[in-house]
């Protein structure tokens, strides 16, 4: 009697196990299951409070199991700015995390998702190290707490008792635009510090990871996505930075339509290689987001542009590796101005042109998300239901940078992120009309000293990895940049060919790079000029 009681009593802890989402709490342990589809790492040490990026080393023994390449991280006072999971390289994942604040409770908690049907019998998951900020070891600083969880929940047992399920939050908005649904994460994060809105406290509580559903609109495929952009920032005083964001994925969108063939006019910089070119495709790197020019090597017939169309914004979509879409920046056509004297450069092919036959340019911003599937991608520029462009990518893996400093004869490094822009921008233009003299604030800028992936790489004393480029690029020439550690100060020279409206600039580094913007105002007089961080408040005004 007492023996089938045992059998009865173990039949109701396996049921229960079955039903509840498995959970093992273990430094290494066996997924118990192959519907588990979840898995989470809590660490915990004092150490923790002041490292500025992670390397979290996972083994899934003989490649029994495999990860998903997002990842999302919660903790006290920090937040993940960048993310990313590279593997397998034999049976190891290698989980990088750059942090913006401080940890204030020394926890901090990974999420991530198996592949679906990865799952072998018998997979084996360990943490097996953990580096901080500068490649240090600080496994043995740390306790480890691995959860594996399946999040579909069957809807029994009744003797289990289950809380209510949360939501998706809905943003309203006015009629007639369709309140865009905002997915929480799999567990509600604390809202750090400084958030200034509601709309800013979700998108850090996501992990800066914005994603919105589609909802089918009896507006055009670009309005409806721009309609879904502005909703998601009401009760926001700025627009979502997506420069400054991990993502803004778009979930259910319909195909994008693809457009004439055309590529990025990515700056040049002398000091140090960028980008790379593989025939048609062009390399870019996560972490990377920029301002540029559209060019067409075969324009094919020119498109005239009507006035109503001249004076809308033009959507960028990226579909990434995987078929997953996203907001990746905002374009617009811009008139160019001619002058007596100055000619155009003779390479520059214009297939958009007025009614009256003035000749137009493409510009765009585009941020390529740092949880994209690495490998081919396309962007397109969108008006209406067509597309004006479509530009074939490659992402490439973000690049490792480190910022260094000798200091009494030893190398001294630290990891660092790509470069975010702050507020306040100044830009001001003297009395005479020509000079400016811009002052951008920030983080993560870099000198004349780096290790860039594991080589140290050093420039001349009066060189920066640090550049910053305009676009477009007539009207400003630069004549001297400074970089601090918080700080860029230029001095340009304003020339008589620069065209008034929005002037975006890059901040580049081999890390990444960021996008600002100023008003060039008509007429140029001298004075303080209109500045942001965040060009999307300027291009969707």
């Amino acid at each position: 009697m007492l023996q089938n009681k045992k059998i009865k009593l173990f039949s109701v802890v396996l049921f229960l196990l079955l039903f509840i989402g498995y959970i093992s709490k273990c430094n290494a342990d066996t997924i118990p299951s192959t519907d588990i589809d979840t898995y989470k790492i809590t660490l915990n040490g004092d150490v923790l409070n002041d490292v500025a990026g992670l390397n979290i080393f996972i083994q899934i023994k003989d490649n029994k199991a495999s990860i998903k390449p997002n990842v999302t991280f919660s903790s006290q006072g920090a937040i993940a700015i960048l993310s990313s999971v590279t593997g397998p390289q034999a049976d190891q994942f290698t989980i990088s995390l750059a942090l913006s604040g401080n940890i204030t409770n020394g926890q901090g908690v990974i999420n991530g998702n198996f592949v679906e049907e990865s799952i072998l019998p018998g997979a084996e998951f360990s943490v097996i190290k953990i580096e901080r900020d500068g490649g240090v070891d600080i496994t043995s600083s740390l306790t480890k707490q691995i959860e594996f969880i399946n999040s579909v929940v069957e809807e029994e047992p009744p003797i289990i008792e289950e809380e209510p399920e949360e939501e998706d939050p809905i943003i309203e908005e006015p009629e007639p635009i369709e309140p865009p649904i905002i997915e929480p994460p799999t567990k509600p994060i604390k809202t750090p510090k400084g958030a200034k809105s509601p709309t800013d406290k979700l998108i850090e509580q996501l992990g800066n990871k914005l994603t919105i559903s589609f909802i089918d609109t009896s507006s055009d495929l670009n309005t409806a996505f721009i309609n879904l952009f502005v909703g998601a920032t009401q009760g926001s005083k700025k627009k979502v930075d997506i420069s400054s964001t991990v993502s803004v994925e778009i979930k259910n969108a319909p195909p994008i339509p693809e457009g004439t063939s055309a590529k990025l006019e990515l700056p040049e910089i002398n000091e140090f290689t960028f980008f790379e070119e593989d025939g048609d495709l062009q390399e870019i790197p996560k972490g990377f987001s920029l301002a540029t020019d559209i060019s067409f090597n075969d324009l094919g017939e020119t498109a005239i542009v009507s006035d109503e169309d001249l004076s809308k914004q033009n959507t960028a979509i990226l579909v990434d590796a995987s078929g997953r879409k996203f907001v990746v920046g905002f374009g617009f056509l811009k008139k160019i101005k001619e002058l007596a004297g100055f000619r155009r450069p003779s390479n520059r092919n214009y297939k958009f042109q007025t009614v009256s036959g003035e000749p137009l340019e493409l510009v765009s911003t585009i941020t390529i998300p740092a949880d994209a599937t690495e490998g081919d991608a396309k962007v397109s520029i969108l008006n209406k239901d067509e597309s004006l462009a479509t530009i074939q990518l490659r992402i490439a893996p973000p690049t490792d940078v480190k910022i260094a400093k000798k200091k009494r004869g030893t190398l001294k490094t630290r990891a660092v992120g790509k470069p975010q822009i702050k507020e306040p921008i100044t830009a001001v233009i003297d009395s005479s009309g020509k000079n400016l003299l811009l002052e951008i604030k920030g983080t993560n800028f870099i000198q004349n000293l780096a290790l860039i992936d594991g080589a140290l790489e050093r420039l001349a004393k009066k060189s920066s990895f640090t550049n910053v480029t305009f676009t477009p690029t007539e009207g400003i020439k630069i004549k001297k940049i400074t970089v601090r550690k918080k700080a860029i100060k230029i001095k340009a020279e304003i020339e008589d060919d620069i065209e008034p409206g929005i002037k975006l600039f890059n901040v580049i580094t081999p890390k990444g790079a960021d996008i600002g913007a100023i008003v060039i105002p008509d007429p140029l007089i001298g004075g303080t000029l209109q500045s942001t961080s965040v060009p999307e408040d300027l291009i969707l005004e």
